[in-house]
């Protein structure tokens, strides 16, 4: 079983993960996510080449352009691509690197009906954790979202009266704050104002979803994955089960890793 640890902010980290066995460690370039890799590695080039753990840049809805400098800036092994990519826009890029395009699911998707226009157009797929605001947390110590509180009309019996229109007013401010509230405890993967998560939510989604489908790839199986899963995981047979993808659960604070909690999780996990 191989093991990707994402959301890597420093260089003694990546050397860390390289010295515990993990296969792949991931920088992420989406500047929405708390774990967003600054330039820390763009400045110490000769080391970062020369480590040997595959070197993962994770991007979202990036622009081509900017893949292929971060590829050449950082030495890139391998691209996630977890935004909304196009089948074509993975063409483009496989010829470059590794490319493992990310389905954000809620469990309730027709893998198979997701998947197919990318088959051929890269080397693995991820299944991760929609953040949708309806799906729960999985799994003890999971992220404690809420449902978003429901926006309802000001209450009254009489709406032609003269304070009706100011009252729906206030009512609508205290509403908009409560909402805003909810999003920047729910979404964990970002940072609050910097548009949607797409990861790091600390959410599980329904992994039988993935035995009911015609899956023919080798896949990554991300999304609130923590040490209390391990036996999960072990039970979790399928062919193209490739590796696992952490993140949040073995954290420190955002983008700052628990070696102890990693090296914890390896030896579980091959034990």
């Amino acid at each position: 079983m191989k093991i990707k640890v994402c959301g890597i902010t420093s260089l003694k980290q990546m050397q860390q993960l390289q010295e515990l066995g993990v296969d792949y460690a991931g920088m992420i370039f989406y500047e929405g996510s708390k774990r967003f890799v600054g330039d820390e590695f763009k400045k110490q080039k000769s080391e970062v080449r020369s480590q040997k753990i595959k070197k993962v840049g994770v991007f979202v809805n990036e622009k081509y352009e900017s893949i292929i400098k971060a590829i050449e800036d950082y030495y890139l092994d391998v691209i996630q691509l977890h935004g909304d990519e196009t089948d074509e826009f993975c063409l483009e890029l496989m010829d470059k690197v590794e490319v493992i395009k990310v389905f954000r699911l809620t469990g309730k998707e027709n893998i198979d009906e997701l998947v197919e226009p990318f088959q051929n157009v890269c080397h693995h797929f991820m299944f991760d954790t929609s953040p949708h605001p309806s799906l729960p947390p999985t799994g003890e110590g999971a992220a404690t979202t809420q449902p978003m509180p429901p926006l309802t009309p000001p209450t009254g019996e009489n709406k032609t009266h003269p304070l009706f229109n100011q009252y729906a007013a206030v009512n609508k401010v205290i509403r908009k704050s409560e909402v805003s509230e909810w999003l920047s405890s729910s979404v964990g993967g970002s940072r609050m104002g910097a548009g949607p998560s797409y990861g790091g939510t600390g959410l599980q989604f329904d992994w039988s979803i993935l035995k009911k489908a015609k899956i023919n790839k080798p896949f990554f199986l991300s999304g609130g994955i923590g040490l209390e899963d391990v036996e999960k995981i072990k039970s979790f047979e399928h062919p193209y089960l490739l590796a696992v993808d952490v993140n949040s659960r073995f954290e420190i604070s955002p983008g700052i890793k628990d070696m102890e909690k990693v090296q914890r999780f390896i030896a579980e996990i091959n034990f």
